[in-house]
């Protein structure tokens, strides 16, 4: 995270942009010996969940749900919140031209 941070890579710099889109805070953790990424809104925004895959990173995990639990809950009680999060599909031009082309 600090290294995204410092080469001012997005949403992990913290700039004007930042503040007001939400000042998503993050953190790393582990669970069941995978890797995760937290980032927690101010109200804004909700909590993002980035679940890696370390093999093959373009093949990791984006979850979101509305609610903002602390760090330490969403840790403590893992399981409760995999249930709430959604995961995000990518949606690409490529897509949007396969249906009107149907492919």
């Amino acid at each position: 995270l600090k290294v995204l941070a410092k080469e001012e890579i997005p949403p992990y710099f913290k700039d004007i942009t930042w503040e007001q889109r939400g000042a998503v805070e993050w953190t790393t953790f582990k669970h069941d010996n995978e890797d995760y990424f937290i980032g927690r809104g101010n109200g804004k925004v909700g909590t993002f969940v980035v679940k890696f895959n370390n093999e093959n990173i373009d093949e990791s995990d984006i979850f979101y749900m509305k609610e903002t639990p602390s760090f330490e809950d969403i840790e403590k009680n893992f399981e409760k919140y995999e249930h709430i999060l959604k995961k995000i599909v990518p949606y690409t031009g490529n897509d949007e031209r396969k249906k009107f082309t149907g492919e």
